[in-house]
């Protein structure tokens, strides 16, 4: 429920990290996702991603599987490495602007940067690149993705995790 998820608590702080008695530092996309889910928010929704079965297709072809490779995994004959899609199912016409979490030492591109949607339930697509070194500095280096609609009402935030291509092996 990315569409309405908070990365604060009900105090405004950032969510905690509580695993392994860890209560100082805050959370990470991979200790909460995109966050606590905010019921109230989950009534208006602006955006929302349709997941199904492709998403997770996308998902192989973003890691760099074979088309080959992705057919046997998934027991079909097609692949498709389309860029993710999300659906307006606010009211007619509106306009989402993406902001990007910096990352140290990466660079984050969104294409376009802004999604502007003529009708309710048109669906529009985006890609997402990240570019950098090879080898990071941290094991795995986290932000967000942020659609904002052009009246602040509505985020849409997706997680991103990105770690290191290669591992030293001992």
């Amino acid at each position: 429920m990315v569409t309405t998820a908070d990365t604060v608590d009900n105090s405004m702080e950032p969510i905690k990290d509580i695993g392994f008695g860890n209560r100082i530092n805050p959370a990470s996309p991979l200790d909460m996702g995109a966050g606590q889910v905010n019921p109230n928010n989950a009534l208006n929704l602006g955006l929302i991603y349709d997941v199904n079965s492709t998403d997770y297709v996308r998902l192989l072809c973003a890691t760099n599987f074979t088309e080959k490779q992705i057919q046997v995994i998934t027991r079909s004959s097609s692949t498709d490495c389309s860029n993710p899609t999300v659906t307006n199912v606010g009211e007619g016409m509106c306009s989402y602007t993406a902001s990007v979490t910096p990352m140290s030492g990466l660079k984050v591109n969104v294409m376009p940067d802004m999604l502007e949607f003529k009708t309710k339930y048109e669906k529009l697509s985006y890609k997402l690149t990240i570019e950098g070194p090879s080898l990071l500095d941290e094991t795995v280096t986290c932000g967000y993705l942020d659609w904002v609609d052009s009246g602040g009402k509505h985020v849409v935030r997706s997680p991103i995790a990105v770690t290191s291509l290669s591992l030293e092996l001992s």
